[in-house]
């Protein structure tokens, strides 16, 4: 499935199309489904690096 037609279907059950979404509402759902991408990712890069880090810091004992 595309963006698009995943956008226009339900859920609930492959196939059956919803309201169509207007276009405006079609980008915010890309736009939040690349956002929650970038911020797991960045969730993931923080983590280890904390975890570098503190283990940078238990090798000073």
């Amino acid at each position: 499935f595309t963006l698009h037609k995943l956008a226009d279907m339900r859920r609930t059950g492959v196939g059956k199309p919803r309201p169509l979404l207007d276009q405006e509402k079609l980008d915010l759902f890309r736009v939040a489904k690349k956002f929650d991408r970038l911020v797991a990712d960045v969730e993931r890069k923080m983590r280890a690096a904390l975890r570098r880090l503190k283990e940078m810091l238990t090798g000073l004992d």
